[in-house]
């Protein structure tokens, strides 16, 4: 799971001014994944996987640095869509139930 303090360490924000912008980035960045992952699939289930993780670190700082850009970058960082594509894969066989979806 994703936390303030976390995403602080991996965007190396030292202040502790945009803590809530922080939180509401990453409530915003779980819910956007996980729409685009399964509406099945249980958020906590999503939190304990590392790539899931990932990808919410990532949109989460896309997010945060292009704040006030007004649309003049890319909808979604580089690499993004493939971390989806590869969620979306592994989810797809646990719900099937394939015992090899590791």
């Amino acid at each position: 799971m994703v936390t303030v303090d976390d995403m602080q360490d991996y965007m190396a924000v030292d202040t502790d001014t945009d803590k809530n912008v922080i939180q509401n980035l990453i409530n915003s960045a779980e819910i956007e994944i996980s729409s685009m992952v399964s509406t099945t699939i249980n958020l906590d289930f999503l939190r304990s996987q590392p790539l899931f993780n990932t990808a919410v670190r990532t949109l989460v700082d896309f997010w945060y640095f292009n704040r006030g850009n007004n649309g003049s970058t890319r909808e979604y960082p580089a690499g993004f869509s493939e971390m989806i594509n590869r969620i979306y894969a592994l989810n797809s066989l646990t719900e099937s139930g394939d015992e090899n979806a590791d």
